[in-house]
């Protein structure tokens, strides 16, 4: 900063200045020496040299100049991303990139029939198709800094999935990643093929189809033209969450249906129950008492809405029932229930007995050794001396100090579960040498395939020849009951049906039905609160149906 007055005049040699100070000398008056030093009036020289005026002279005008310059070259570089309709073209493009990414892991790790790719791709364009008034051409540019919102952030707090909203309004919000697996889901829907929302929670929480932290598929050059908002929607932390996803489906589904006319094709139950059959390891005496059930309470496992035009609004708001999953599920749960009652209930503590051998209660099923069995897979796994590895909730859910109860291997699955979720890929700028310096003290290699994924398997478990093994060691353990035709000793015997419990809330499940409800949401992707509150509404269902049957004298004979 210079000490003298700029004001003073220059060309007599004289500059005003502070008091000299040396040896008590007052001179306020400065010459420069032909040495470059200011010399006061008494000779005393200064310790500084005089800088010659030039644009680097912050004084006066100068000085003006080089900061706004400085300060127009620091607002360019931040505002490097785009806005407004180019914010949102390239939002859509790299979403769309995104589900390309989506497709290719169904088509061709899963797969799937190649038809799924333009029937996903079609409904992509319907899906954006009325966005088409906000996205920019290549000859405009909007500079407003206005942005808009995403459908399907995870940070929202959604509430009841089946809650009254306006889904006509769907199609006009921005799409986001959950859009996008919808879409997905659909698509295999269109195709009728087997898959249940449980198994894209399984393949993006457990192998590789992109959904958490998707951004980094992205080009580097796009990620760094999106808003903040943007990459928030396309950069979600967290597992997927069924109940979300069930709203985003209901929601898409609805809005296509509503504006297009889509007729959404009914669930392709048989292989679908089978294959839930198998999960769950139970006997197929219960295939016949689902499809029976199904068509009692009119179940036609398809999408549908219901009629709400010239009704009032609450007629809006969707049932479990309206759910083609919770349909198929429900009627399952509630056919485990009439024939193989939990023993863990309070009330059943007589046994079921049939009237003939061939009814499906001539069998019994230990729930407890079922659930051990289950839980451990092939018999005499949980003799092994290792730990078993990590789920993918699990590694969601650890804190610091788990870090000491871990052995090698489930240190080592941590790690790369780190290292996967949280370490940038992108290249380092070998102008930052400390960085660079660092990574190469401590290199990271790439991550195995078997390792990011410990828990690769089937759509909606395991490995099919250890899911067989389980099937067999779960059914080696059934029991067989006594088939009593009347009465026995002047007791009356309990039939299939009698004492039956119904619980409508989770807190209300004993134990062992709570591991069962538990195990079937997670096959079909459901919260366990939901499928509770659908096993209870298909059992009231139920109960109408009976007493209409009473009332009218038509009881069909073993109801």
């Amino acid at each position: 900063m210079d000490i003298l007055d700029p004001t003073d005049d220059r060309d007599s040699g004289r500059r005003k200045g502070p008091v000299c100070g040396e040896d008590n000398c007052r001179s306020k008056y400065y010459e420069e020496g032909d040495d470059g030093y200011l010399y006061c009036q008494n000779g005393h020289r200064k310790g500084t040299l005089v800088i010659g005026d030039d644009e680097n002279d912050f004084s006066g005008p100068a000085r003006r100049t080089v900061t706004r310059k400085r300060k127009e070259e620091d607002f360019g570089k931040q505002q490097q991303y785009y806005k407004g309709r180019e914010a949102l073209t390239l939002y859509l493009q790299s979403l769309q990139l995104i589900l390309r990414h989506q497709i290719h892991f169904l088509v061709h790790t899963k797969s799937l029939p190649e038809d799924l790719e333009p029937i996903i791709h079609d409904l992509w364009t319907l899906r954006i198709l009325s966005l088409e008034p906000k996205i920019a051409t290549s000859q405009e540019y909007s500079s407003d800094s206005q942005t808009h919102d995403v459908s399907d952030t995870e940070t929202s707090d959604t509430g009841n999935p089946l809650r009254p909203r306006l889904r006509e309004k769907k199609l006009s919000r921005t799409p986001g990643l959950m859009d996008a697996l919808a879409l997905c889901y659909l698509g295999c829907l269109t195709l009728r093929l087997p898959i249940t929302p449980g198994d894209f929670y399984t393949w993006t929480s457990h192998e590789q189809m992109p959904y958490k932290r998707a951004i980094r598929l992205l080009p580097r050059n796009m990620r760094n033209k999106l808003p903040a908002s943007y990459h928030a929607s396309l950069d979600p932390t967290t597992l997927l969450r069924f109940e979300r996803f069930y709203t985003t489906v209901t929601d898409v589904s609805f809005a296509l249906q509503q504006t297009y006319g889509i007729p959404w094709p009914p669930l392709n139950h048989p292989p679908l129950l089978l294959r839930m059959l198998q999960e769950l390891a139970l006997p197929l005496e219960i295939y016949d008492a689902t499809v029976r059930i199904a068509r009692i309470l009119g179940f036609d496992f398809a999408i549908s809405f219901p009629d709400h035009q010239g009704r009032k609004e609450r007629s809006k708001r969707l049932s479990l029932h309206h759910i083609p999953e919770a349909q198929l599920l429900s009627a399952l749960i509630v056919s485990v229930k009439l024939f193989y009652p939990f023993s863990c209930s309070s009330s059943l503590t007589k046994p079921i007995h049939p009237r003939t051998a061939s009814e499906p209660s001539a069998l019994t099923i230990p729930w407890r050794d079922w659930s051990h069995k289950l839980s451990s897979g092939i018999q005499g796994a949980e003799t092994s001396t290792a730990r078993a590895p990590y789920s993918i909730e699990n590694l969601e859910n650890l804190d610091e100090k788990a870090v000491f109860d871990m052995d090698v291997w489930q240190l080592d699955q941590f790690l790369d579960f780190y290292q996967d979720s949280f370490i940038s890929t992108d290249p380092v700028d070998q102008r930052d040498t400390y960085r660079t310096a660092l990574y190469e003290l401590f290199p990271l290699d790439a991550i195995p395939a078997a390792s990011s994924s410990p828990d690769t398997r089937k759509p909606g478990g395991r490995a099919e020849k250890e899911m067989l093994e389980v099937v067999k060691a779960v059914h080696k353990g059934f029991g067989v009951q006594k088939v009593v035709k009347g009465k026995d000793g002047g007791v009356d015997v309990r039939r299939a049906g009698e004492e039956y419990e119904s619980w409508k809330r989770v807190e209300e499940v004993p134990e062992d039905a709570r591991v069962f409800f538990e195990r079937a949401a997670r096959v079909v992707g459901m919260e366990v609160g939901m499928v509770v509150l659908g096993v209870w509404m298909t059992e009231r269902g139920l109960e109408k149906w009976v007493r209409r049957k009473r009332e009218g004298g038509r009881m069909e004979e073993g109801v």
